[in-house]
Parts: C-alpha cells; sequence; structure tokens
C-alpha cells in the first residue's frame, strides 16, 4: 500500500489488492516464498473478520500460491565419503592444505552447517580436543550471540583429524588469528568460495563430480535416522527446532526404516 500510494487502512485491503500485492510479491521471492507468506497472512485476517467483523480477502477470486513440492535431500555414498578422506590423506597428512581439508571434511560428516564450519574460533575450543571431543558451534543466521549455539561432540577420527590440522597451523602466518580455517599460501580466514572449491577439487581428486558442503549435512541425517537413530536426538543434533526438516528426512528413508524393522523380528510365526 505504501509503494503505491494507496491510503486508508486495512479496511481497504480486499481480495483484488491482495491479488495484485501476491502477484508482485511472487515476482521477487518466488514459488515457495509467496506461499508462506500468503499462508501467514491468511492468519492476521482471520484475526481481523474475528475481531473487526472486516470481510475476510480469501475469496474464492484469491489467485493460490501452492506450495513447491521439496526435492528429495542429496545423500553421498560411504565409498565417495571414504574416497575422498583418502585423496586428503586419510589423517597421514602432515602439510598444511592436506590436514586442514581433511579435518575439514571429517568435521562436515557430523553434520554441522557450511556457516558453523567457517565461524569456528580458536577461543572458543577446549583445550584438548582428544579428552574432550565437544566444540561448540553458532549459526550465523541471525547473528546470534558467541555464547549461544549448540554443541557438537566429535566422533575419535574427526577429533585427531582436527587435533593433527591445530598443530600444522601453528606454523601459519595467520596463527594469532582467533579463525580456526585459514588459508593457503599464508592467506587469512577460509572463504565460503574456498570450502566450495576445496570440495570440488577433492572429489575430482578421488574421481568423482561435483559436491557441495551441505550434502554432508543431509547424508548425516539420512544416516542416522537409516541406523534408528531417535528423531528428537536428531533434531537436537542438528539444531532444529521444528519438526519440518525432520519430516523431510523420515518421509525419505520411511520404507527403509520399516523394512529394517521387519528384518530384525525375523520369522513371525
Amino acid at each position: 500500500m505504501t509503494a503505491e500510494g494507496i491510503d486508508g487502512d486495512f479496511t481497504v485491503a480486499d481480495t483484488a489488492m491482495l491479488n495484485r500485492f501476491l502477484r508482485d510479491y511472487f515476482r521477487q521471492h518466488g514459488q515457495s516464498g509467496t506461499h508462506s507468506q500468503q499462508r501467514n497472512m491468511r492468519h492476521l485476517f482471520s484475526y481481523l473478520a474475528r475481531e473487526t467483523g472486516h470481510p475476510h480477502p480469501y475469496t474464492d477470486a484469491l489467485h493460490r500460491y501452492s506450495e513447491q513440492k521439496q526435492r528429495r535431500p542429496a545423500t553421498l555414498s560411504a565409498d565417495f565419503i571414504k574416497d575422498l578422506l583418502e585423496a586428503t590423506g586419510n589423517g597421514r597428512a602432515r602439510d598444511f592444505e592436506g590436514a586442514r581439508d581433511h579435518a575439514m571434511i571429517r568435521i562436515l560428516t557430523e553434520g554441522i552447517r557450511r556457516g558453523e564450519l567457517l565461524g569456528m574460533t580458536m577461543s572458543a575450543l577446549p583445550d584438548d580436543l582428544i579428552r574432550n571431543p565437544v566444540i561448540r558451534v553458532v549459526p550465523l543466521k541471525g547473528a546470534r550471540a558467541s555464547g549461544q549455539g549448540r554443541l557438537v561432540l566429535l566422533t575419535p577420527s574427526s577429533a585427531r583429524a582436527f587435533a593433527v590440522y591445530l598443530r600444522v597451523r601453528r606454523s601459519h602466518r595467520f596463527a594469532d588469528s582467533d579463525w580456526v580455517w585459514l588459508g593457503t599460501r599464508n592467506r587469512g580466514q577460509f572463504s565460503t568460495t574456498g570450502i566450495r572449491k576445496m570440495l570440488i577439487r577433492r572429489a575430482a581428486e578421488a574421481g568423482y563430480g561435483q559436491v557441495t558442503p551441505h550434502q554432508f549435512r543431509h547424508t548425516f541425517s539420512h544416516d542416522w535416522l537409516v541406523a534408528g537413530g531417535s528423531e528428537g536426538d536428531l533434531m537436537r543434533l542438528n539444531g532444529w527446532k521444528t519438526r519440518a526438516m525432520i519430516d523431510r528426512y523420515t518421509e525419505d528413508v520411511a520404507d527403509q526404516r520399516a523394512l529394517q524393522a521387519k528384518r530384525r523380528r525375523g520369522d513371525l510365526y
């Protein structure tokens, strides 16, 4: 209303106006964003109709923006991950780049987000990763305070790989930086572009096509559920506040879980 210079309050918002607004919103935000906006505004107008008697603009003449069908989460095979780890030395590399890449891939397999990985700081790490392999990661979304975030328990292999990288990191030009992950050629903080290029390069070395950081998170979630892990535990481990993502994965692996459950029971009669 402000953008088009329309005077008045909510009482001038009729079906025709909402159709114009949503059409403009769709051009900027696409199908899914417009569906969410339309769904949320319905609650507002239902409240206004109930409290003020304002005619509800959600009539048959309102153009509906249905939710796009979500794609199946893309997961990685166990062989791919093993070959990728082998391409980075499989824990034997002692050069900076090899140790860093191996440690980053190991920690990605723990299901953390790319932003959480790149946002890790030295000051937030435990003194001894081997004895206390628990790190706190803070999502970059919403600029949350550094004291918040979720705890991630590293597997023994991930903790060892991380410890090796931290030892090699001491000789880096920017070793005093609080950012954990540093670039090669004595460059500072590792970038989003850097991690994407690193994964593509390492995948090519292992004989595979492209891979994205988020596929590791998908794979962790998928494998957790296939192995019979608790849905509630996965929500806590992944830092999800609602069941929306859980529902995506449970639908994806429901058949596999059902078959495994029956296989464990054996003969019924």
